[in-house]
């Protein structure tokens, strides 16, 4: 191919990549912009009007009976409130039904979902078990460098004596060793606590996930 013939084939080739890049625009817009289209007087209106309806139909397609919140809890629809007794405990921790049931019944209480003993839904609870355990060695290999806690818990909610739903939560918690054994059972319980706090915060979110 002569000269000339290369350098026409070079300028359609960047003819092309140019209207490729500009998106197709149609005569008399500049390159990469699209027309406007002028709004009628009514337009605006109706615009509005197809959001608020697209608003709703999303709203009524997540009502698939419970209830979710971006951060908040998730109840059965219906329940907006309920009571937390002292959970069942199957452990070996001596606290830990108490432990467990007031960190659910805090986490309510920020969220406005907390209610009194007389309130027709409440959420029962079991601890099914809790383990310590060590986990690491120290660097030499000798004794132990850290100790994980491992719980299961059950909860059912439950209205006017009749079980909307029921989930079980697990979760781990690591704690230190200590100089001695009386230090080493308050690192434990504040473990406890802290695995507690964490499980329960979790649970609220979907206590009745969606079936």
């Amino acid at each position: 191919m002569s000269g000339a013939g290369m350098d026409g084939a070079w300028r359609e080739l960047r003819a092309a990549a140019t209207r490729r890049a500009g998106g197709g625009a149609p005569a008399g817009c500049p390159r990469g912009r699209t027309p406007r289209r002028r709004l009628a007087p009514g337009d605006s209106l109706r615009s509005t009007s197809a959001a608020l309806l697209l608003l709703a139909l999303a709203a009524a397609g997540s009502g698939c009976g419970y209830r979710f919140a971006v951060g908040g809890t998730g109840l059965a629809e219906g329940v907006h409130s309920v009571y937390v007794p002292v959970f069942a405990n199957r452990s070996s921790e001596p606290e830990a039904g108490a432990i467990f049931s007031q960190a659910l019944a805090e986490g309510l209480a920020r969220e406005g979902r907390a209610a009194g003993p007389l309130a027709p839904a409440r959420i029962e609870g079991e601890v099914l078990s809790l383990i310590a355990s060590p986990a690491a060695t120290t660097k030499t290999g000798r004794g132990v460098g850290i100790y994980q806690l491992s719980g299961v818990v059950r909860l059912r909610v439950v209205r006017e004596g009749s079980e909307i739903c029921r989930r079980e939560v697990s979760g781990t918690e690591d704690f230190l060793p200590a100089q001695n054994l009386l230090e080493l059972d308050a690192s434990r319980r504040r473990a406890v606590r802290r695995l507690a706090e964490r499980m329960m915060v979790s649970a609220q979110r979907e206590l009745c996930p969606p079936l």
